[in-house]
């Protein structure tokens, strides 16, 4: 099944081997402006415009699809397609700190009892403009953390990406870029979501691992997705040393 979202206000599956639809689902956030779509002279609205993210049916029991609606609206939603002719809605998450989530959401599982989490940034144009960092229980959708960097003004935090530093199957650092050029990293190892935080600096004051500036000083945005990986090559000084790539910009 082939999944994606579109400015009709909905998110379609559609059967990779014969192209007809199995299902189309309106998430209850874009209802606001959906006859918009009807009139000709309305301005142009996104809908469900965000990246999608699918749970590995083979490590969770079930194939959990999890979407933001980007420039669509405020707001996070999953959906259980393990029968992908029989779709259940689990949950849609709205939060007056969330704001525009743009990247893919990240599925992973986490060090408090084994539960599967939905992470991703909380987007630009959030109610305190600051950028933080969201863990919902993927089944649920109940909130598992929230961490604020406390970094605001005009800020928001975008996809992030996950690594597992003791090879036990089990989430232990998060790594995420802001629109003011911060790279973040945060510490999941703890067997509580309440002890979830960034790694660097306190709770009170967090402090980002890399704050990406050009010559002049002037901050660059990480706005799109990152990548986490070990130097491979034997014989090299830093051999088995672990990487975060990250690319600049924003449009």
């Amino acid at each position: 099944t082939v999944y994606f979202g579109a400015n009709d206000g909905m998110l379609h599956a559609v059967n990779a081997a014969t192209g007809e639809e199995r299902f189309a689902i309106v998430p209850t956030t874009v209802f606001p402006t959906l006859k918009d779509i009807a009139d000709p002279l309305s301005p142009h609205h996104f809908y469900v415009d965000g990246d999608i993210a699918l749970s590995n049916k083979t490590l969770f029991g079930n194939s959990v699809l999890v979407a933001a609606l980007g420039r669509g609206g405020k707001a996070v939603f999953a959906v259980d397609v393990t029968d992908a002719s029989n779709p259940k809605i689990l949950w849609e998450y709205t939060d007056t700190e969330l704001g525009l989530v743009l990247g893919r959401p990240l599925i992973a599982k986490t060090n408090e009892s084994s539960t599967w989490a939905a992470i991703f940034g909380n987007g630009i144009n959030s109610t305190s403009d600051r950028s933080q960092l969201y863990a919902l229980n993927l089944n649920s959708g109940a909130l598992l953390a929230r961490i604020d960097t406390k970094v605001g003004s005009s800020n928001g935090m975008f996809a992030p990406r996950g690594w597992d530093d003791d090879g036990n199957g089990t989430l232990d650092y998060v790594y995420a870029g802001d629109r003011l050029g911060n790279l973040w990293k945060f510490d999941f190892k703890g067997t509580s979501a309440s002890g979830w935080k960034t790694a660097l600096g306190s709770v009170a004051s967090p402090t980002p691992m890399f704050t990406a500036k050009d010559s002049a000083s002037n901050l660059q945005p990480i706005t799109a997705g990152l990548t986490v990986a070990l130097n491979p090559r034997r014989g090299s000084p830093s051999y088995g040393s672990k990487w975060v790539f990250f690319g600049t910009g924003q449009f």
